[in-house]
């Protein structure tokens, strides 16, 4: 412990050890807040809100240890070598993925557990196999016990962080914040196992990059990309809260109309939804009628006959199925009622259920009657 404690003191720039400190909340941060928006997405998004959490995330921390890296100085000039440093990015960002996916995909403490131990063996790769890429005159001596404290204190710290993200109503800062101290303490206890011991020669120039112009690059690049994962997510989140705001207030609405019957159902039939017009319309309330199957409002002779079966076919084949007919109360009294059916379908154009329109029409069907009535006495008379 006194030997990372020596090396952090007297072998870094602090201020730089500052800055990439800031770097890796905001990558761990933008990370977290991108696999948030993973979970709540199905299908292809939820795919891209995750490899966008793990370009993010990964690009992020591997920023942050070269700028980590800056800040020490070993006391001989070293460069880095272009091959083992693009692998290392590669391993950052691969592996912080398949911790995004481990922690959607998977359930309960096993996520944290999987998705932590699997992010805190990547980053530490990334780490060693970066140090590695390091170019210079001498060699480089590990202490065992060290290396495998840092691995350790990558993984204990990562797997709080996932499980503490995996709670919704957390607050995406305090994950953040316990990934970036096991990212922070796993750089500098590494550091601290290191020994450089000096040789005769020099650096060789080829493949080789220079550690400050290489630093400069990549922040830059990390903070874009941090900035624009940022804002694709916030812009996500607004675009859904005004979605659900106005489907909030459109199912208020449904639930608000007296004189229609409007429901959903379900692809096998069953009655899914249940607004203030079918309560007072059919006489059921929602927590009566919702699992149960619509056939029940038709008459028994047109379930014999199969009719409503035959009305979701029509609805489906025809985009819309349209009737006046004979319906049934839950007291088992009829009114006569004009009945819409149509399909209903998700964004990739799967069928996913029907909506339908039931309005009582009895009194206009008994006042027509009663019109026609005198005309049919008027035409009799007529005749005779």
């Amino acid at each position: 412990m006194y030997k990372v404690v020596t090396c952090l003191a007297f072998e870094h720039d602090l201020r730089l050890v500052v800055l990439a400190g800031i770097l890796c909340f905001l990558s761990s941060y933008v990370a977290f807040l991108l696999l948030r928006r993973g979970r709540a997405g199905e299908g292809r998004a939820r795919l891209i809100w995750l490899l966008s959490a793990g370009a993010a995330g990964g690009f992020g921390i591997w920023t942050t240890h070269f700028v980590a890296m800056l800040a020490y100085d070993p006391g001989v000039i070293i460069g880095y070598a272009l091959s083992q440093t693009l692998l290392s990015l590669a391993i950052a960002v691969l592996t912080t993925s398949a911790a995004a996916a481990c922690a959607v995909f998977l359930g309960g403490m096993g996520a944290a557990l999987a998705a932590g131990l699997l992010f805190g063996v990547g980053v530490s790769s990334m780490h060693f196999i970066g140090m590695a890429a390091i170019e210079f005159p001498g060699t480089l001596v590990w202490e065992r016990m060290l290396v495998l404290a840092a691995i350790v204190l990558a993984v204990v710290f990562s797997v709080p962080a996932f499980l503490l993200h995996g709670a919704a109503h957390r607050r995406i800062a305090i994950p953040a914040l316990l990934m970036s101290l096991g990212i922070v303490l796993m750089h500098f206890t590494a550091m601290g196992s290191v020994s450089v011991i000096p040789g005769a020669g020099a650096v060789s120039s080829k493949d080789v990059l220079s550690a400050h112009l290489m630093v400069m690059m990549i922040t830059v690049v990390a903070l874009s990309l941090l900035f624009s994962g940022f804002a694709a997510a916030l812009f996500a989140m607004r675009a859904e809260k005004a979605a659900a705001d106005g489907e909030a207030n459109f199912k208020r609405l449904v639930q608000a109309v007296n004189d229609y019957a409007i429901y959903m159902i379900d692809l096998d039939g069953r009655v899914s939804n249940w607004n203030a017009g079918a309560e007072r319309a059919l006489g059921y309330s929602e927590a009566e009628i919702v699992g149960q199957s619509f056939h029940i409002f038709h008459p028994e002779e047109e379930r014999r006959r199969g009719a409503p079966a035959r009305a979701l076919t029509t609805a489906r084949s025809e985009g819309r199925f349209e009737v006046e007919a004979w319906r049934v109360r839950k007291d088992g009294t009829r009114f006569w009622a004009y009945v819409v059916i149509e399909p209903i379908y998700d964004e990739e154009k799967r069928l996913v259920g029907y909506a339908k329109i039931t309005r009582d029409c009895t009194g206009q069907m008994l006042a027509a009657q009663k019109l026609q009535q005198p005309s049919q006495n008027l035409n009799l008379a007529l005749n005779h």
